[in-house]
């Protein structure tokens, strides 16, 4: 949202604090988010951290339960819905 000029940063607080937004503007908000690069950015650094919590899972035995959480991580993030 860095790269949103003062007139989108204005409008999306707005429609953030208004609560109920309609479809057009829902539009409008993903679209801004694309424009500007922040849903790459989201979705890198969201990546990064998902690698490091899988990191952290490696100090634990081999369990299903490990491999669950690893195999939900990486799916939250590549999942398009």
């Amino acid at each position: 949202i860095e790269k949103a000029s003062s007139r989108e940063k204005v409008m999306l607080s707005q429609l953030l604090r208004g609560g109920n937004i309609s479809e057009k503007k829902l539009v409008w908000v993903k679209d801004l988010l694309v424009d500007t690069g922040g849903l790459d950015y989201t979705h890198r650094r969201a990546k990064a951290l998902i690698g490091m919590a899988c990191k952290g899972l490696e100090i634990f035995a081999p369990v299903e339960t490990k491999d669950l959480l690893h195999d939900l991580a990486w799916f939250v993030l590549e999942r398009r819905k």
